[in-house]
């Protein structure tokens, strides 16, 4: 069942959450200037640019076409890292992930402690 909002209504809330703004994800997408404009106003994107724009947005496709979701795999705080991740520029977003890589494995082996953290 689809909800009363179309496409692009759905798109704008998302963008918002997210903290997307038009300029932001046509940059990130190498989308025309209009693109961003033309999908708020209910123009469906191709497959692959509605896979991009979900991926970004961290929402599911047929979240965008329908307004439907199914049962969501993140927790409320597993997602809200991801809305301050997807905020960040790509070098801080590589060094972010190598630090909580060597992180994850000292507590895997047991050599860290709570005192680690900060």
């Amino acid at each position: 069942m689809i909800d009363e909002l179309g496409f692009g209504q759905r798109l704008e809330q998302a963008m918002i959450k997210s903290g997307y703004s038009n300029a932001r994800l046509t940059k990130e997408l190498n989308l025309s200037k209009n693109a961003i404009g033309n999908y708020k106003n209910n123009q469906i994107p191709n497959t692959i640019t509605l896979f991009e724009i979900s991926q970004r947005l961290g929402i599911s496709m047929e979240y965008l076409l329908t307004g439907e979701e199914k049962h969501r795999e993140l927790s409320e705080d597993e997602l809200e890292l991801l809305k301050y991740f997807r905020m960040l520029p790509q070098k801080i977003k590589d060094r972010e992930i190598g630090r909580l890589e060597d992180r994850a494995e000292q507590y895997s082996t047991g050599k860290s402690s709570d005192s680690m953290i900060g």
